[in-house]
């Protein structure tokens, strides 16, 4: 896969030739879920769509990063929940190991 531009470039490209510039996401978006895992490919695929279809409902390239952005966040709150579960779960787990404890009358011989 060729190089990502320098930001401005893509900036300059964005608004001088949209259509190219789109073409250059996508291009770079497919190459990424391809160079992905094959257990990874088919949830980046599903993702990019919902990106796309976000995109495409919005009014206008703002709206669609806000949208974009709600997802995001919306995904890492569902990840924190899961994860502070899971860190609950095992803080209230009783701990199998069993330990041996010695009478401290066999430490002090007298």
């Amino acid at each position: 896969m060729d190089a990502l531009p320098e930001f401005d470039e893509l900036v300059t490209l964005a608004q001088q030739a949209p259509d190219e510039f789109d073409r250059l996401r996508r291009r770079f978006v497919t190459g990424m879920v391809d160079n992905a895992s094959p257990s990874a490919q088919r949830r980046l695929t599903g993702l990019q769509f919902q990106i796309d279809m976000e995109r495409r409902r919005s009014i206008s390239p703002m709206a669609a990063c806000v949208r974009v952005s709600q997802m995001m966040h919306h995904s890492l709150s569902e990840l924190t929940a899961l994860l502070r579960q899971e860190s609950q779960q095992d803080y209230c787990k009783p701990h199998s190991s069993q330990t041996n404890v010695i009478p401290l009358s066999r430490l002090n011989p007298k």
